[in-house]
């Protein structure tokens, strides 16, 4: 254990000797980014255990649930009464046999107004990951986290994967994954994993501007050879723009909707499957497309409740469109109690496909929406909910109307404050050539509000 920098060992507590050559193939390759963060899955040996067990339910006691919530999901609901002050007012007078559909809705404005009566008065904080949301919805959070939470998402995955027809064995050898971001600005940086036995993984930027040379990204990715790439359609269609060839075993595309023309072209021209894996970043992943059917999505985790609710909180019955909401999970910072995502969609509990676990059918969720300059630059929605992230909003509208202007419709206190920093940071995102408006007179659709339109 000598031989591995203490910046490694703190982020990786199972950092192996043999594993130093992974690392050290993606950060001084010839190719490589400029990489501008260190991080590590700060796992110890009891999470891998807890993940084991959470991947062997996953993979073998996938059982099926209906119109109300299964034992397990009434049990763990049940434990947590006395040690999370949100459940105990929620569930006031509540029995949870007959009386679930009475349980108020947890919101994003719980989780930004009232976070200190979600999180359990036993939580040890001392493993606290704090992860900011994109703000696709229009609503940017700070989501809590835990080193287990995230770890399970390498079962999640794979599980998608093998019902895709990928089943790979991972080692140190192996570069399980590079994820692709076209931002203007966003973390970049390598690791490997201890619960995939230090196989590598890479998150990077096709910006060009993160590059040494045009063909930067195109060679090093080959040269990594990722048995799958991750990332989100606006992503993926940059690579293609960018002539980018290498030909994984699988896609797997997250954030943002997918189009079915946009899933045929990269099978099409990269022979490989596409996967569409549902996922907010406070609950992780919640379904994946099918490979038969990828209009329909199946419910992943074995641990989490979905059910479909109307604008009056009635849930609906199946095939009937409503508001997507979620029980359940394994993060001990956020237990989610019938957690209202948003998103809109319609479930299916009878199906012909393989896997007992329901279907989602999704509706209008989070379609990408790429801005532009006045030249003609693109600019990620992503880029602007990084910015207002770093401010006091509780909802946002950005609006492009045809002449490339904006106007930002901000639900903040004391906007006045900080309205003058925020359109200098826009200004300059946007090559300072467009003009901004601020207001706060929504758009609504259906009752809804959307975070981003280009006119």
């Amino acid at each position: 254990m000598d031989s591995i920098p203490d910046f490694i060992k703190i982020r990786t507590p199972l950092f192996k000797p043999e594993w130093l050559a992974t690392l050290q193939r993606m950060r001084e390759n010839v190719d490589a980014p400029r990489w501008n963060i260190e991080i590590g899955d700060r796992l110890n040996q009891n999470d891998i255990e807890i993940i084991k067990q959470f991947e062997s339910k996953l993979f073998n006691e996938r059982a099926g649930f209906s119109d109300y919530p299964p034992d397990s999901i009434l049990k763990w609901i049940d434990a947590k009464r006395n040690d999370v002050l949100y459940f105990k007012k929620a569930l006031f007078n509540i029995d949870l046999k007959r009386d679930f559909e009475n349980i108020r809705f947890m919101s994003r404005e719980d989780l930004t107004n009232r976070l200190e009566e979600i999180v359990p008065d036993n939580a040890d904080l001392s493993r606290l990951i704090v992860n900011s949301t994109s703000g696709t919805t229009g609503h940017s959070i700070k989501a809590p986290s835990h080193p287990i939470t995230q770890g399970c998402y390498d079962p999640l995955i794979q599980y998608c994967l093998k019902r895709n027809g990928v089943d790979e064995r991972y080692d140190y050898k192996k570069i399980a994954a590079v994820q692709l971001c076209f931002q203007n600005a966003t973390i970049v940086y390598n690791a490997v994993h201890s619960y995939l036995d230090g196989a590598g993984f890479a998150k990077i930027n096709l910006n060009p501007k993160d590059w040494r040379a045009p063909d930067s990204a195109k060679n090093f990715i080959k040269d990594l050879s990722p048995i799958f790439l991750s990332g989100d359609p606006i992503s993926f269609m940059e690579m293609m723009k960018q002539g980018i060839d290498y030909k994984p075993k699988a896609f797997l595309s997250s954030a943002l909707q997918l189009s079915g023309e946009l899933r045929r072209e990269l099978e099409t021209k990269y022979n490989c499957p596409v996967i569409d894996l549902y996922s907010l970043n406070e609950t992780g992943p919640i379904a994946f497309s099918l490979p038969d059917d990828p209009e329909y999505f199946q419910i992943l985790p074995t641990d989490i409740y979905v059910e479909i609710v109307d604008d009056a909180g009635r849930r609906l019955p199946e095939g009937e469109y409503g508001e997507i909401t979620v029980t359940g999970g394994r993060n001990p910072y956020f237990p989610a109690l019938r957690y209202k995502t948003g998103d809109t969609g319609a479930i299916f509990y009878n199906h012909k496909f393989d896997g007992k676990t329901p279907l989602l059918k999704l509706l209008d969720s989070r379609k990408p929406v790429i801005f532009l300059t006045n030249s003609g630059n693109r600019i990620n929605s992503i880029d602007i909910s990084r910015i207002l992230r770093k401010y006091p909003i509780y909802r946002h509208q950005v609006i492009q109307n045809k002449d490339k202007n904006l106007i930002m419709n901000l639900d903040a206190k004391n906007i006045s404050l900080y309205e003058d920093e925020i359109i200098k940071e826009m200004r300059a995102l946007f090559n300072n050539d467009i003009d901004i408006t601020i207001s706060d007179n929504f758009i609504t659709k259906n009752s809804k509000i959307t975070a981003y339109i280009v006119e």
